[in-house]
């Protein structure tokens, strides 16, 4: 423990003039750094060297645990949620923040001092940073909080996730983190991430943000996107309640496709977001 300091289509009309694509948000308060991550590969089945005969099962994996999204006021305003393992679990941990804040899973043993925004001890952290990281922890009680210390107002959006698991039957195997990014973005601004989606693979996608219109778009629905006019999307993967991507599995025709986020709030917003690409065998 360190110590720390501390599928359906949807037509719709989006008016969006400028397109703002940056690594750090602009404001009078520090900004929270955005922080490189590569979460832990999680454990898969073995590739068997005789593959079954029988049918494919095709599971719907459940990811949630813990879920946070709050709006602070001033420094020093914080959230915690208690919970408790009876045995060993490897998480994702994901944060979002527009400013400056401090998110953390700790003891009990330090949670008077979070309260108190005196300096504690945490098993992982994001100090005054937002990203994705992977965490194991042992049996026993934790806190997972949000400690604000932007000195003005601050949108926090906190995600502990188990990681993806799918039973043997599934058939199907990690490959690799296909995206694995994070943004933030000023009032306007749009960013747009393409993707292919192949056969013979699953894709499941994850994230969080502060505040952000979030799509999955056929590519020959960029130009409209980019341009503020009238765009199509797949209304399966379509969020405009600040809480996307959430996880969700992208079963779409091979093909290339974009995820696109759009600002329309008169603030700077961050998101963070991964995309598991599993192999079928």
């Amino acid at each position: 423990m360190k110590s720390y300091l501390i599928r359906r289509y949807l037509t719709i009309s989006l008016s969006l003039s400028s397109l703002t694509f940056i690594a750090g948000l602009c404001t009078s308060d520090p900004d929270p750094t955005p922080q490189s991550k590569t979460p832990s590969t999680p454990s898969t089945p073995s590739n068997p060297s005789n593959p079954s005969t029988t049918q494919r099962t095709t599971t719907n994996p459940s990811t949630y645990f813990i879920d946070i999204r709050r709006t602070y006021s001033k420094n020093g305003e914080w959230t915690t949620q208690e919970f408790t393992l009876s045995q060993t679990t490897t998480f994702v941990f994901r944060v979002a923040s527009q400013y400056k804040a401090q998110a953390a899973i700790f003891s009990e043993s330090e949670l008077n001092n979070f309260k108190t925004n005196n300096s504690f001890r945490a098993f992982a952290l994001f100090d005054n940073q937002y990203g994705t990281k992977s965490t194991t922890l042992g049996a026993g009680k934790y806190y997972v909080g949000i400690r604000n210390t932007s000195t003005a107002g601050n949108i926090v959006s906190l995600e502990l996730d188990y990681t993806i698991s799918l039973p043997a039957s599934d058939r199907c195997q990690f490959n690799d983190y296909y995206i694995n990014d994070l943004k933030a973005l000023n009032k306007g601004a749009k960013l747009w991430q393409p993707f292919t989606v192949q056969n013979g693979f699953r894709y499941f996608f994850d994230g969080c943000n502060t505040g952000f219109d979030t799509y999955i778009i056929p590519e020959n629905q960029l130009d409209n996107f980019k341009n503020g006019r009238q765009f199509t999307t797949f209304s399966d993967y379509t969020d405009a309640t600040g809480a996307a991507p959430g996880l969700y599995e992208i079963k779409l025709p091979a093909g290339t496709y974009y995820f696109v986020v759009a600002n329309s709030t008169n603030e700077s917003q961050a998101i963070v977001y991964t995309m598991e690409r599993w192999q079928l065998y």
